[in-house]
């Protein structure tokens, strides 16, 4: 019985007493041998239980097939007239399949254009820029089994959560001529846009985005850092151009007579004087103190450029605005939407779970498909597994999952309003 042991000892025996015969490379030969086998065999101790899960997994998968899509729900805050938005600003949803497993991603063309330098035209809107929607999980299933299924659960397994900070330029147009000769530069994303500044010049003629202006005449501007919102003074270009703004803010001052008045003049405050003149010899005061700019409009045309923490490389963006000059009091207030999500994703975290009930049962043979709008705090990317809970604590797992969520700022801070009111 010991003898195949004993035999063993005694090779091992007879090797020791010639280890020191053989030749070095021989030698290292050996050693590097054994310490593979020994390494190979640690290596299948720890992944032991990780293999033996994954074989359970993919024979529960053999009984019920699941497949996870994805499909862009419209945000319960977008109003109808957000739906008629140009597309290159409507976000939407879509999945590929890599080596890994399922990466989903927003699709933005506006954010393309961004990333590519423009040119990009100031966007003109009340609340948000972009017509928003959230990724609806699409998940479908199949009962290969004889027996009937009964979900309860779904629980997102989630192996990472990581924000996404890349700043995301957006200027805004001031349609409501309320805040005059000045470009308000807004930072829909989650990084700090870093030393920016603006190349720009200024036109009383609409300005071709495609067509490069002269760089020699531009003028430039640097201003500080900023999270949100960055509000640009053209004044002193604007004026270089040819606009007599004290004049103008006299004439803006001036008030017209009353209907009782008939002589119908209009005065005006000059200093610590006050002046009367027709309402004709007021406009063409008007248009002279405006210079080139006779329908109170100058256009702009440049380049932003600015570094952001994750890239210190200079980034750059052409663009074209219109800017006001002197205020134009406009009526009209913006109506506030209101959001509401199926799930909340953590924006920065590790294994951490998020359960999501369900009521769902499928019969023998059936196929069934519910879909689930995920959401986060922040434009950020997830990657995690689903496990569909049945029949009393059973599970099914979904093949690996990435998610990468676009949530602008301004959008984010509906979602924030609505999880605080309920």
């Amino acid at each position: 019985m010991w003898r195949p042991v004993d035999k063993l000892f005694d090779v091992l025996e007879k090797m020791g007493a010639l280890w020191s015969f053989f030749p070095v490379w021989t030698r290292i030969v050996f050693a590097v041998a054994a310490l593979s086998v020994i390494a190979s065999f640690i290596v299948w101790i720890a992944q032991y239980s990780t293999a033996l899960q994954r074989m359970k997994e993919r024979q529960e998968l053999d009984r019920v097939g699941i497949d996870v899509s994805v499909s862009s729900a419209v945000a319960k805050s977008q109003k109808s007239a957000d739906l008629k938005v140009d597309g290159a600003l409507r976000v939407t949803y879509q999945a590929s399949s890599d080596a890994i497993g399922i990466v989903i991603s927003p699709k933005l063309p506006y954010l393309d254009l961004v990333a590519k330098g423009g040119p990009v035209s100031a966007l003109t809107y009340w609340d948000q820029p972009f017509a928003m929607s959230i990724p609806n999980l699409d998940l479908k299933i199949v009962n290969n089994d004889k027996q009937t299924y009964f979900f309860t659960g779904v629980i997102f397994d989630v192996e990472r959560s990581e924000p996404d900070n890349e700043p995301v330029i957006v200027l805004h147009h001031d349609i409501s001529g309320i805040n005059p000769r000045h470009i308000e530069i807004l930072n829909e994303g989650w990084g700090k846009v870093l030393s920016p500044s603006i190349r720009f010049i200024v036109s009383a003629t609409p300005l071709h985005p495609t067509i490069p202006f002269d760089t020699e005449k531009a003028s430039e501007i640097h201003f500080d850092a900023f999270d949100r919102q960055a509000n640009v003074d053209l004044s002193r270009e604007i004026e270089s151009a040819g606009v007599n703004l004290s004049r103008l803010s006299e004439l803006a001052g001036c008030k017209k007579a009353s209907r009782s008045d008939p002589s119908g003049m209009v005065t005006c405050r000059s200093g610590n004087h006050m002046n009367k003149m027709t309402q004709q010899q007021h406009q063409r005061e008007l248009r002279q103190a405006s210079g080139p700019f006779t329908n109170n409009t100058a256009y702009v045309q440049g380049e932003l450029s600015y570094s952001t923490a994750e890239s210190p490389a200079r980034k750059r963006l052409a663009f074209t605005a219109s800017v006001a000059i002197m205020r134009d009091l406009s009526p009209g207030a913006p109506t506030p939407p209101s959001c509401q999500y199926e799930t909340l994703l953590h924006s920065k975290g590790t294994t951490y779970s998020v359960s999501v009930p369900i009521a769902q049962a499928l019969k023998a043979g059936d196929v069934d498909r519910f879909n689930i709008s995920v959401a986060a705090p922040q434009s950020s990317v997830h990657r995690f597994r689903l496990r569909l809970i049945y029949n009393g604590g059973k599970e099914l797992v979904s093949p690996p999952i990435e998610l990468r969520i676009f949530m602008p700022q301004s959008a984010a801070s509906e979602l924030t309003k609505q999880a605080d009111s309920k």
